[in-house]
Formats: C-alpha cells, sequence, structure tokens
C-alpha cells in the first residue's frame, strides 16, 4: 500500500484545482451572488458552466465527508489493491485555525458513491500540497479513474466534476487549460463543495 501512495503522490505535484482558501464565500465564484440558502442569480451560474453529459467515467467521483465538512474525490483505479480516494486536504482537516487548515486530519471519513457508501481511513494528507489519500480495505466498487501518461495542451478542454453547487448534487463541466507552468489552471468556476473533485482528460485524472 505505500508503494501505491507513494506513486500517487507524483499527482499531488499536479494539485486538483479548489476554491482560494483565503477569499470569502461571496468571492469563489465572480459570477454569482452565495447565500446560506444558495444561489440567487441561477441564470448567471448556468451561462458560467459548460455541463458535460454524463459518462460512465463519472461513477468514479465520489462525496467525502467528514463530522464538520466535505467535500468531492475520486476513487484512483488499483488492481484488487482496496479501494483509494484522492482528496484535498482541508477536505479532510479537522478545521480553521484562523491562518489557515489545520495540519490534522479527521481519521476517518465516509465516501459516498452511486453503489453506496462505506467508511476509509485517512493514509496520508500533505496540508502544503492540499491532497490527501483515503484508503479502505474491504470496499468493493467497480468504479475507478486512471492516470493520465498525458497532460493537456494549452486551450484544450478538460473535465471538472464536483458536489458543490446549489444542489450538491454531481456536476460535470467543461474548462480549459490557461496556464503554462508545471501545476494547471483551468478557466471554470469552482464553489465550496467542489474541492477534492477531479480533474480529468479524456476520462484519465490529471489533477
Amino acid at each position: 500500500m505505500k508503494i501505491l501512495v507513494a506513486a500517487l503522490l507524483i499527482l499531488s505535484c499536479v494539485p486538483a484545482f479548489s476554491q482560494d482558501l483565503n477569499a470569502p464565500i461571496t468571492n469563489l465564484v465572480p459570477v454569482e451572488s452565495v447565500t446560506k440558502s444558495g444561489f440567487r442569480n441561477q441564470s448567471a451560474v448556468a451561462r458560467s458552466w459548460i455541463l458535460t453529459q454524463p459518462q460512465t467515467h463519472h461513477d468514479s467521483v465520489v462525496r467525502v465527508s467528514v463530522p464538520n465538512a466535505g467535500g468531492t474525490g475520486c476513487i484512483i483505479k488499483t488492481k484488487g489493491l482496496g479501494v483509494f480516494v484522492i482528496t484535498n486536504h482541508h477536505v479532510v482537516s479537522t478545521g480553521w485555525n484562523g491562518n489557515g487548515f489545520q495540519q490534522s486530519t479527521f481519521r476517518q471519513a465516509t465516501v459516498s458513491t452511486n453503489e453506496g457508501s462505506f467508511q476509509a481511513t485517512v493514509v496520508f494528507s500533505d496540508a502544503q500540497k492540499d491532497v490527501a489519500f483515503l484508503y479502505s480495505q474491504t470496499a468493493t466498487v467497480k468504479a475507478g479513474l486512471p492516470i493520465s501518461s498525458v497532460m493537456p495542451a494549452i486551450g484544450q478542454t478538460v473535465e471538472l466534476c464536483g458536489y458543490g453547487g446549489p444542489t450538491n448534487a454531481l456536476r460535470t463541466f467543461a474548462g480549459k487549460r490557461i496556464s503554462s507552468s508545471y501545476a494547471l489552471s483551468i478557466n471554470t468556476p469552482v464553489v465550496s463543495g467542489d474541492s477534492g473533485g477531479p480533474m480529468l482528460l479524456n476520462g484519465c485524472l490529471i489533477g
């Protein structure tokens, strides 16, 4: 298991796209007004997101829940080694300390898929890279994303998946790579709940 986690850390050098952790909630997505009751400007949100069609690989996108928060994650394709889930560190963090998210995490998280839910253990977490790996030896799922062997070109369309938004339902939407640096930047808006969601290229995980 340690070998697989180490191999997956290569992917963590390309962090999953998430909101600015220091930004107030009303600045997460410029085209919308977010309140406790949901989105005020539904039409602006609809214009901002370019939704993608349902695909089989969307079954690998999961909801990750801990006692004080939650977000999105994805199941990594393995060869019968249990179930690995990758998400952001701050999704499973024990909370905000005033200057950033705590480095400590909850030991267990609930992972919800379209096949049901299971408990997974946080086996690795890095606050600086904002990445966390969860593992369940007993869970059985059919889904699993392969890791891409190529990176998207500047301007190439990628897909982002997340459980944020007005209904906390899975949304899958398209964006384009806009950065030439090693880290991936895309022009797709995300909101609270999308954190930890996978960035995909042709159904393969890139960030």
